[in-house]
């Protein structure tokens, strides 16, 4: 039992340092793409709508640009007018996708009327929208970046200050600004999406009602309460809605897990890592069970020893009257011995 908690304690740390480098590349991976969409915001649109190879897409762009493709990280950018219509696209995926209105999409919505994110980037506040979408021409899960820009070059821009100590105050636009163009960004970010883990370990992003956004297992991104499948267990709830980091034991899928919360600085979202209980139970019992036949097997062994000395005289097995004074001594060795 002293070692089956051990172990879960030192799983428990491997828990917490799981969810710090999530947590970590997760921010790398974002401040990069920022800085991406901060490059793209300033310029004009293209005007063009083209599918070219990831070399000649990367030939001509700026140094984010070039780092977020060469790395695979950037698929697709769209242009969508204040209309809500999409305008143009550089992919370097075949087929070119049709151009569609996404007026509907929460994407736009948020982004049009500022309702943005906002992180500071290189001493300057990036305002965007993230999220996993459901491509309509498609039907793939994708990860989404938007933010403002302009069909005529102009800067992205945001009013209102920053409340001290608050990483993730609403961006403001001025009045005016009523026709914002909309950039987006299809991104596949590596430290969310398709990560290699341990059997029975992983994770999920969720929103502050349950909404998973992102998961390790790619078929239930957005398709699922988080706490739902948890059984609306309290101590999750709670330390999801107070943003804090802490350990609860919560069952999920029908299964023990042991959970990890850490809520995320930006966005407002919050990491849960997670581990299945049943593949370490199920190792301890194996361990129990082997050592209880390892000790049957001593046994038998150690039997027809016992049974000899059982028909032999045994009066030097007990303590003796004459030998007093020197138990006290082998007491003190064999304690000397044991603390060594």
């Amino acid at each position: 039992l002293y070692s089956y908690s051990q172990l879960e304690q030192r799983i428990d740390r491997q828990l917490h340092s799981l969810a710090r480098t999530i947590q970590a590349r997760f921010d790398e991976d974002l401040t990069g793409l920022l800085r991406v969409l901060r490059d793209l915001s300033e310029k004009p649109s293209p005007g063009i709508t083209a599918s070219v190879s990831r070399e000649k897409f990367l030939q001509n762009a700026s140094e984010p640009v070039r780092r977020a493709g060469g790395s695979g990280a950037l698929e697709m950018i769209t242009w969508v007018n204040p209309q809500g219509v999409q305008e143009n696209k550089w992919t370097v995926r075949e087929p070119i996708t049709p151009l569609l209105p996404v007026d509907q999409r929460e994407y736009f919505q948020r982004t049009r009327d500022g309702r943005l994110w906002r992180k500071l980037v290189d001493g300057r506040d990036a305002c965007f929208w993230l999220g996993p979408v459901e491509s309509w021409n498609t039907g793939e899960s994708l990860a989404m970046l938007a933010g403002r820009g302009s069909g005529e070059g102009t800067t992205q821009k945001s009013g209102g200050s920053r409340p001290p100590g608050v990483t993730a105050a609403p961006c403001l636009w001025p009045l005016d600004d009523q026709e914002p163009w909309v950039i987006t960004l299809d991104v596949d970010l590596p430290s969310l999406r398709n990560v290699v883990l341990p059997p029975g370990y992983g994770f999920v992003v969720i929103e502050e009602n349950g909404s998973v956004l992102f998961h390790s297992d790619p078929t239930r991104h957005f398709r699922e309460n988080f706490f739902e499948e948890c059984d609306g267990q309290p101590a999750l709830r709670a330390a999801v809605f107070g943003r804090a980091a802490e350990f609860v034991n919560a069952p999920y899928l029908g299964r023990d897990h042991r959970l990890y919360v850490r809520p995320f600085d930006v966005p407002l979202w919050t990491l849960v890592v997670f581990r299945d209980k049943q593949l370490l139970r199920t190792a301890n019992l194996e361990v129990q069970t082997l050592s209880l036949i390892l000790f049957g097997f001593l046994s038998l062994l150690l039997l027809p020893t016992l049974v000899l000395l059982w028909f032999q005289d045994t009066g030097w097995l007990w303590p003796d009257e004459q030998r007093r004074a020197f138990y006290l001594q082998y007491l003190l060795g064999a304690l000397l011995m044991a603390i060594l």
